[in-house]
């Protein structure tokens, strides 16, 4: 103890022979440990922290890949075939996110909408808190547009209460609500409302129906 005593006392007075040297000493300590900090938060909400959703373990996420390497979109006709011919998965499904403006509340608003094929909630393991999922004429083309939104949009946009069966209107479209997804549902990251969209519609030619989602999710089996 006298030793750390004496070495510290020593440490005391050099640095009140040189201020600027104590200043920038203590800011550049202040600099590392911040910078440390906010790494290690991003680390560990992104890769150490599991995903909050069931069997978060066994969800993953397929790319395409060009001839030089590089991450691809998952092609619709590449995409039917993963499904028919692949048997590791027990689910699989596509997203696609855009921007879209919600009309017919209080006033517009602009939210993140996601365009899901069959099995999304499945991969996820993610039931909603209120309502269902999408039921299998909702994913057909052609079919009355359903929605479901997540608990902030519920909450903030909606006002609570009971949403089911509520409308909006999407451009010249009408809009039901059939559920409510629960607060630990953000997937994509920021999304308020999901609708349906199938890829294997019956007797409608694919080429009509091509899309390019940003991604593919399955679900381990």
């Amino acid at each position: 103890m006298e030793t750390l005593k004496r070495d510290l006392r020593y440490v005391l007075r050099s640095l009140a022979r040189t201020p600027g040297f104590f200043v920038v000493t203590v800011l550049t300590l202040a600099l590392g440990i911040g910078a440390t900090t906010a790494i290690f938060s991003v680390v560990n909400g992104v890769v150490l922290q599991p995903l909050p959703y069931p069997g978060s373990e066994r969800i993953v996420q397929l790319f395409q890949i060009d001839k030089d390497g590089n991450r691809m979109s998952v092609s619709e006709p590449n995409f039917t075939d993963w499904k028919l011919e692949t048997r590791a998965f027990d689910a699989m499904a596509t997203w696609r996110s855009d921007m879209i403006t919600v009309n017919g509340l209080n006033e517009p608003v602009r939210a993140l909408s996601a365009s899901v094929t069959r099995e999304f909630f499945d991969v996820l393991a993610t039931k909603p808190q209120l309502g269902r999922t999408f039921l299998n004429e909702e994913l057909r083309i052609g079919a009355p547009p359903s929605a479901i939104v997540s608990y902030s949009f519920w909450q903030n946009r909606l006002g609570g209460g009971n949403p089911l069966g509520k409308t909006f209107k999407l451009g010249s479209s009408l809009v039901t609500i059939v559920g409510v997804m629960p607060r630990v549902m953000n997937y994509p990251a920021g999304t308020e409302i999901w609708m349906p969209h199938e890829i294997d519609t019956p007797n409608v030619p694919k080429l009509l129906t091509v899309y390019v989602p940003p991604c593919c999710c399955a679900s381990v089996a």
